[in-house]
């Protein structure tokens, strides 16, 4: 039956087009699974080693078992007839190695290991006589068994979870330990952002417990990451992780930057539990620069709290773990209009008013509860099953701040859920991971306010507008999501022995997941008015009394209303071979190839009345860069690509028994955001129309341009306009997209110090294919710019006909490219010293052709107009530095200071000409390029602990961010001077959004048993 099955599964493959070479893979691996063999996933770990006798080998067969030191889980191996073992598929933790030879059984001291690590762990077993009992066994190494993978990363340990100071309990917090990783929490949006390098967070990948956690849809790399200040996982429920910033194995899949790899608790033998309280608010902080400029400050308040219980249902069998963590906040939001002195006097009464009750700062809500519960049952010991569940749900008030006043904002709702089982086998030659998972993400963003919004602008120049502030309602109205279901199977072939010893590891994963999009924006029309500050005076009357322009959203009458969907199908195969070539030299060989099947942009065909437009179109027929014929589609000129292979080579060598050399190549494939994808269909059937009006409003009114009319205010009256003078943005995709992937390259030297650890390496990634949105529009003859122009794009070339406007064009081609040099020192053992500490600094030199995390590129015809720049937001120097020590009196204290250099930003400047405008790239004003570290924070933690009887511990803590109070600014102004103009003497000062908090203090009560 099961071979059958397995048939049937080929031939429906087949039958949906998959290539040949896939079908042949699985039919490889079908024989593999059909005996009952699979894999450890990439949260487990790995130790490795020899055995010897009296200093010799050890008889071949000799049974290997390692025990759990906390809730008996055992995992055995025999000794391969060099006497090594290996054992895969260990959860992270602390572990007894039992012997089995004649003697009787003999175990070794407690071990530690980490997840993902590979460690490697020699063992000498003594005997006095051949006719008495073996009496001890004698580690040889460290008690944390070292890890001699080639990865780029670092370990976040339970001790530095819990010592390390912080404020949101977001464990993905402690990451930027890693070399090049950085971790930022907007203070816009409180949301925390995780990149790697000059890559966006999209690039990220998470697996919690083998796995993977990759938002489909959204930018924010994982789910619950995008825009939201919530946290993804419950951070009691996390024991420990690993960062790996480059060169990962070939288990990673869907990740070009960062890979996180987490496992969660476990219960323990013994019933333990505890329960958390955090407070802070505004009387616990400082205020922000905009609270001193106007004198007031906002009362806000964060709350978290929640608690976990674990403990045995069958002691050494069957245990449990459940977690609950919640947040209740009302945060700090800094409302900043573009006052735009001196001009501000001059602005009419009612925006001056507007202006001024709005610099101000306003709290916004968030809610949030978390809940994950985990059963683990050791079933014999050959047999594990695990069963785990995720639910977590959000409500929150956002899009407020900057130019946004807060009935401007937008309220979102979010909601998550995830189950996932794994059953494990331990075979005589191999090991066995089986996973199934199912998830289903939403996110719901919509108006805070039904009205329509009123967008407030100035204009400096011909064509040069501004924007001071955002009333009324906002436009936003987005449903959006992921649901499906997944299966992956692999295996592990320990100790073949064959020119060296090999480990060989094979795997596959099939996904089928629902993806969804709802984009009605703008929900709210949107009405622009602009001042003119070019001629301005005291008797001027300087507001238009008309809006110039008008934004509103409406559904295609029988043909939809912005929604699309996808069944989308992934599948992803790998091969990796840890090969012990000698006792010094290891090599990592992997091959991993990753497949996707999307028949939204598959089998999209292109509307009719847009082709007919595009086909007499002479503007784009005639045009030299680009052939529109491309992204036109009848749904059969598209291919899903398949051309995802992804070699990962590593090495290690053993120096001597201090240092170890590790260095390797790997190519990684991430993926195309299905949000950028889907706007071809939604704007197809929900489209934004665009109309001006006529009007003397410092630019040129581009069609279709209308005299005003008040009933336009009324929804009846912009509906009328549709089919007359209103019209659609058209979103053409390229029909031979790939897939964005990096390449990256790494070498280091690995020390270990007896206590300390230390690395120093360099690392190059170079990124390709990132998506991007061109502008279609070209002029009558052709070109892009104007006659003597290199500025000014076509916006007055639009599709031709009434119900067309701009083309968009999206297409692969952002590109990134960084060189890193990295020093890590860690102390992380806390022994009798009772003190911790690590140090990791980076400096990184990082170019793009575009500007970091920007994906729309209007300005030029393609994207050489930019050129190769420094990347924007990569510092060149990085420091991250922490330290823990165990104070007299039972007093714990933990630090983290962090350092960063000023990264470039982006700035306008139209001095050669309006015509000639072009980007240029500054420095923060205070002290620019030569400010060593433009950002500075110091956090700092104190706590206690108070035993009550033979009960459990109530612990006290304190937690102070930002010691100094050091205001890291994150704005600056952008704008370096109009045509004939000097240069803006403010380029590059502040404009008031900081990129972390002021001085904070957290309080903290928690009782544990």
């Amino acid at each position: 039956m099961k071979t059958q099955r397995i048939l049937q599964l080929i031939s429906k493959l087949t039958t949906k087009g998959l290539p040949g070479i896939f079908v042949g893979l699985v039919a490889m691996l079908a024989a593999v699974l059909y005996s009952g063999a699979a894999l450890a996933d990439v949260s487990q770990a790995t130790i490795r080693g020899t055995i010897t006798l009296d200093g010799q080998t050890a008889p071949a067969d000799t049974a290997v078992t390692a025990v759990n030191a906390d809730n008996g889980y055992k995992r055995s191996a025999t000794l391969a007839a060099d006497g090594s073992y290996v054992m895969e598929s260990l959860s992270p933790g602390r572990y007894q190695i039992v012997v089995g030879l004649a003697g009787g059984e003999q175990r070794s001291d407690i071990i530690a290991v980490r997840v993902g690590q590979t460690a490697r762990l020699d063992l000498d077993v003594a005997t006095r006589r051949d006719d008495e009992a073996i009496e001890e066994v004698i580690v040889v190494g460290t008690q944390i068994a070292r890890d001699y993978s080639s990865q780029v990363g670092t370990y976040i340990t339970p001790e530095q979870m819990e010592r390390l100071p912080q404020v949101t309990r977001n464990f993905l917090s402690f990451a930027d330990q890693a070399p090049g990783v950085i971790v930022d929490q907007n203070q816009t949006d409180g949301s925390v952002t995780l990149r790697s390098g000059a890559q966006p967070a999209s690039a990220v990948n998470v697996f919690i417990d083998g796995v993977s956690q990759k938002d489909y849809v959204l930018k924010g790399g994982v789910t619950g990451q995008d825009s939201s200040r919530g946290n993804p996982f419950p951070q009691s429920a996390i024991a420990e992780y690993q960062v790996i910033s480059s060169n990962y194995k070939a288990e990673y899949d869907q990740v070009s930057g960062a890979a996180i790899t987490a496992v969660t608790r476990t219960g323990s033998n013994e019933f333990q539990g505890g329960v958390f309280y955090d407070f802070t608010d505004s009387g616990l902080r400082e205020k922000t620069p905009v609270e001193e400029r106007s004198g007031q400050k906002a009362e806000d308040q964060q709350e978290q709290y929640g608690f976990w219980v674990a403990g045995p249902i069958i002691e050494d069998k069957l245990h449990y773990f459940f977690a609950y963590e919640a947040k209740d906040n009302e945060d700090l939001r800094s409302i900043t209009p573009a006052s735009s002195e001196p001009y501000v006097t001059y602005f009419p009464a009612f925006l001056q008013d507007a202006i001024t009750d709005n610099t101000r700062s306003v709290t916004a809500a968030f809610k949030e509860d978390l809940y994950f519960g985990k059963l683990s049952w050791q079933v014999d010991d050959r047999q594990f099953l695990d069963f785990s569940i995720k639910y977590r749900d959000e409500t929150e008030l956002t899009g407020i701040g900057g130019l946004n006043t807060t009935e401007f904002g937008t309220n979102k709702d979010s909601t998550e859920n995830r189950i996932t089982v794994k059953h494990q086998f331990n075979g005589d030659s191999f090991f066995n991971d089986l996973l199934f998972t199912y998830e289903d993400v939403e996110w719901n963003p919509r108006p805070a306010t039904t009205a329509p919004g009123y967008r407030y602008s100035f204009a400096t120049g011909p064509n040069s507008i501004n924007s001071i502030i955002n009333l009324g309602g906002g436009p936003d109205y987005q449903e959006k999501g992921q649901k499906g279901w997944s299966i992956q199977d692999d295996i592990t072939f320990p100790s073949i022995d064959w020119q060296g010893t090999h480990t060989f590891k094979a795997g596959i994963k099939y996904k089928n997941i629902d993806l969804t999009a709802i984009e009605q924006n703008p929900w709210n029309p949107q009405f622009f008015y602009s001042l003119d500050v070019t001629s301005i005076d005291e008797n001027t009357t300087t507001l238009d009394a008309v809006p110039f322009r008008v934004e509103f959203g409406a559904p295609l009458t029988g043909i939809g209303d912005g929604a699309a969907k996808s069944s989308v199908k992934q599948i992803g195969v790998y091969f990796q071979d840890d090969w012990d070539v000698t006792d010094r030299l290891t090599l990592f060989l992997g091959l991993r190839w990753d497949y996707e099947e999307n028949p939204l942009y598959e089998k999209y065909v292109t509307p009719q009345d847009v082709r007919d437009a595009l086909a007499d179109w002479n503007n784009v027929q005639i045009t030299s860069d680009y052939d529109i014929d491309d992204y036109i589609s009848t749904g059969r000129e598209r291919d899903s690509f398949d051309g995802a292979w992804q070699p990962r080579l590593g090495f290690s060598f053993a120096i001597s028994d201090m240092h170890t050399l590790v260095g390797g190549y790997g190519r990684s494939y991430n993926r195309n955001q299905f949000d950028f994808l889907q706007l071809e269909t939604t704007k197809g059937t929900f489209p934004r129309y665009l109309i001006n009006f006529e009007g003397d409003h410092q630019f040129d009114c581009f069609d279709p341009c209308i005299p005003w009319d008040d009933s336009y205010l009324s929804p009846g009256g912009l509906n009328g306009l549709i089919g007359n003078t209103g019209a659609r943005e058209v979103y053409l995709l390229d029909n031979d997209l790939k897939t964005p992937y990096s390449d990256q390259y790494s070498i280091a030297l690995r020390s270990n110090w007896t206590n300390w650890d230390t690395e120093v390496g360099y690392t190059h990634v170079e990124s390709k294919d990132g998506f991007v949105f061109l502008l279609g529009n070209r002029r009558d003859d052709g070109n892009f710019f104007g006659p003597d122009s290199t500025w000014g794009a076509p916006w007055g070339n639009p599709i031709p006909g009434p119900e067309l406007s701009t083309l968009i064009l999206g297409k692969n081609g952002l590109e990134t490219e960084s060189d890193a040099f990295y020093i890590r020192v860690e102390k992380a053992q806390y022994d009798d010293d009772k003190w911790g500490a690590s140090f990791t600094y980076t400096y990184s030199d990082a170019e793009e052709n575009r500007q970091f995390g920007e994906i729309f590129a209007f300005d030029y015809p393609d994207l050489d107009g930019y050129g190769w720049t420094a990347a924007g937001g990569v510092s060149d120097h990085t420091l991250v530095a922490t330290f823990s020590y165990d104070l007299p009196w039972g007093i714990y204290f933990g630090s983290k200071y962090r350092l960063r250099s000023a990264p470039p930003f982006y700035g306008l400047s139209c001095i050669p000409g309006w015509n000639a405008c072009e980007y240029v790239q500054g420095y923060q004003d205070e002290g620019g390029p030569g400010d060593m570290w433009a950002f500075r924070q110091l956090d700092i933690s104190l706590w206690k602990e108070f035993q009550i009887a033979n009960s459990g511990a109530l612990k006290v803590r304190l937690d102070v961010l930002n010691v100094g109070n050091t205001t890291n600014y994150t704005g600056f102004e952008s704008w370096y001077g109009g045509a004939g103009e000097d240069p803006n003497p403010n380029f590059g000062n502040p404009n008031g959004n900081i990129a972390g908090p002021m001085r904070a203090m957290k309080l903290s009560v928690a009782y544990n048993w």
